[in-house]
């Protein structure tokens, strides 16, 4: 089953008056990408972009260990680090208006200031080692980007950052 159409399943319950809209969003309406991080975002996305940055190393004990160490230094904004028990290599899920501008923040090409990852920071070699898969959300099922952020947060329950607003009071349909 397409994780996204899981995530949108999990969040029903939860969220009884966004029904309607739920029922009439269908994965096959999003955009589902997989490529490489160092890849060029060179085509303009039009939607609210869901991603998951995935790793292949899974030792999260010497990954966690990494980023606490930059994370002692003050000047960093990092995300939280949080306490999973099984790993399957997720480190991060969110969500952006303009993904090459918040992937750029993840790799650590922008600001100390904004929350993110800044992995080049602590993380090592990148290329080939990340990988970011996305879905773009079409325009008319942006309100709804909130409620799947949070059920792909609940499916892949990433090693950092922390799970998305508060779904109730973002909901915009």
């Amino acid at each position: 089953m397409n994780d996204l159409l899981q995530a949108k399943n999990n969040q029903k319950d939860k969220l009884i008056e966004s029904i309607l809209k739920l029922e009439s969003f269908l994965p096959d309406n999003s955009y589902r990408l997989k490529v490489k991080l160092n890849q060029i975002f060179t085509n303009k996305i039009d939607g609210t972009c869901l991603y998951v940055l995935k790793t292949k190393n899974l030792n999260k004990e010497y990954l966690r260990i990494k980023y606490r160490k930059l994370k002692s230094i003050e000047t960093f904004k990092l995300s939280s680090i949080n306490e999973i028990k099984e790993f399957d290599g997720t480190i991060y899920v969110g969500s952006s208006n303009s993904l090459k501008s918040r992937i750029n923040q993840h790799l650590g090409n922008s600001s100390e200031k904004v929350y993110s990852l800044h992995l080049k920071n602590w993380f090592g070699e990148i290329d080939n080692q990340i990988d970011l898969e996305y879905y773009v959300i079409p325009k008319e099922y942006s309100g709804l980007a909130n409620i799947l952020e949070n059920g792909l947060w609940d499916l892949k329950k990433p090693l950092f950052g922390k799970k998305g607003t508060n779904v109730k009071s973002s909901i915009n349909l």
